[in-house]
């Protein structure tokens, strides 16, 4: 059976640390929308998520209520948050850093030229090829998302 830490009535991973929790029921409260990054909480290394990291903090509505990402203000509902594993939650438009976990290991993210003619550019993380764009603003935009 799991074990949770119950918070303001709502349950979140007996690893979750205080921190975390914190940023998520102050983000919960006021309604700011966060963007989470989510990686292995012992090395720091973040996992590169790209989907269902931006939103609003919200909870379900089961027994047990966990804390969920909604999309938008007007979303029904969201996918649960992997409170354990968040290693940074930053405000959405790019701006504040919220949390970084202590062993957090930044990443130099590039838009480079690409290896490939069918592509305009490449991303690159610490040096390894990322993903291959046919436009710059897509390059750009994905960079953004994961920085």
């Amino acid at each position: 059976m799991k074990k949770y830490n119950t918070v303001n009535g709502t349950s979140y991973h007996k690893d979750t640390s205080e921190a975390v929790i914190r940023v998520l029921e102050a983000a919960r409260n006021s309604g700011t929308r966060i963007r989470v990054h989510y990686g292995d909480t012992t090395t720091g290394i973040d996992w590169n998520e790209e989907n269902d990291v931006t939103g609003y903090v919200g909870i379900s509505t089961g027994s047990i209520k966990i804390p969920l990402l909604i999309h938008n203000r007007s979303s029904m509902g969201g996918g649960g948050i992997l409170d354990h594993c968040i290693i940074k939650i930053k405000l959405s438009n790019g701006g504040k850093i919220l949390y970084k976990h202590p062993n957090y290991q930044e990443r130099v993210i590039e838009v480079v030229e690409s290896d490939m003619i069918e592509y305009e550019c490449n991303t690159t993380i610490n040096g390894e090829l990322y993903g291959r764009h046919t436009t710059k603003k897509s390059a750009e935009r994905l960079k953004t998302l994961l920085s």
